[in-house]
């Protein structure tokens, strides 16, 4: 039995897993970065960080298209408000 989906519930849950997924990595990257450098937790905090602030700006970047779309309009590539 397939199962459906609202594509409003999609673009949702996809945001939410390309979110984990790069905060996950960020932290398994920092870690052994760490353990090879033995700089503990140097690597884990600027790479964890650096994946969170990319999340972010996804987020903000795809809500923004969003928004645009649901409002009849085209996003503007040069708006970096």
């Amino acid at each position: 039995m397939p199962v459906t989906m609202r594509p409003e519930t999609a673009r949702a849950l996809g945001l939410a897993w390309g979110f984990g997924w790069r905060i996950a990595a960020g932290l398994a990257l920092g870690y052994y970065l760490d353990l090879w450098m033995g700089t503990a937790p140097l690597w884990l905090f600027v790479v964890t960080m650096g994946s969170f602030v990319a999340g972010v700006s996804e987020f903000v970047r795809l809500s923004r298209s969003e928004t645009a779309r649901t409002r009849g309009s085209d996003p503007d590539p040069s708006d970096t408000r």
